[in-house]
């Protein structure tokens, strides 16, 4: 399985638009897999 880095601003549980585009990248990914690791600024 492949890793990719997702560097976010902001990630759920934090709701914002910002950060339902990476999540939405997350979902994406797993369904091919490709294993996702989010690093969010804290």
């Amino acid at each position: 399985m492949k890793k990719n880095l997702i560097l976010a601003y902001d990630f759920p549980p934090y709701v914002s638009a910002g950060g339902m585009r990476p999540f939405n990248w997350y979902r994406y990914l797993k369904k091919f897999y490709v294993e996702p690791v989010v690093i969010m600024r804290q």
